[in-house]
């Protein structure tokens, strides 16, 4: 009984930390977007006139 829970533990906390990961890859490849567009050079120019 307590190695299966033991090991229902294991399996939780395992699938718990790859979407942990995987989300924070997620939001760092879409802050890395951002800062792309941001700095393109034809909404510079569509802003300054």
């Amino acid at each position: 009984m307590a190695d299966s829970l033991l090991s229902y533990a294991i399996t939780t906390g395992v699938f718990i930390g790859l979407v942990v990961i995987l989300s924070a890859s997620r939001a760092k490849r879409a802050g890395k977007k951002r800062q792309t567009l941001v700095g393109n050079s034809e909404e510079i120019k569509q802003s300054s006139a």
